[in-house]
């Protein structure tokens, strides 16, 4: 897969979908497990890959900006959302991104956290 991280989510899913067209396996594990089992099970391996080679645990980078413009602030959400919507496109079902955020962000809510996960910085104090 291209390491030149996407810069928006559209562009994310366009390339992970290319990706998956290109291989027969990968698309038969899509068609052939719900959306949960491949967003729970399935996504699970190639999640830390695209966090860490589409830096989205970087403040700077585009798509992570994308997703926390829109109050989603963790990598750990941001690759779950990303794995929905390509599940759900390469399904033919709408996208639903709207739906995505509002129960992400409502399920940190109920856990107490309002303001969602929240990000996770690496930087050391005095810096």
């Amino acid at each position: 897969m291209n390491t030149q991280p996407p810069e928006t989510i559209d562009e994310a899913v366009e390339l992970l979908e290319r990706h998956v067209r290109n291989s027969s396996d990968e698309l038969a594990v899509i068609l052939k497990n719900s959306e949960l089992e491949f967003v729970e099970v399935i996504g699970a391996g190639p999640s830390r890959w695209i966090r860490n080679e589409w830096r989205l645990w970087d403040p700077l980078s585009s798509l992570a900006e994308q997703f926390q413009l829109q109050g989603i602030t963790h990598p750990d959400d941001m690759t779950r959302i990303l794995f929905v919507l390509l599940w759900r496109k390469i399904n033919g079902w709408p996208d639903g991104l709207g739906n995505l955020v509002a129960g992400t962000q409502q399920y940190w809510r109920d856990l107490g956290i309002p303001s969602g996960m929240p990000k996770i910085s690496f930087e050391r104090e005095g810096r």
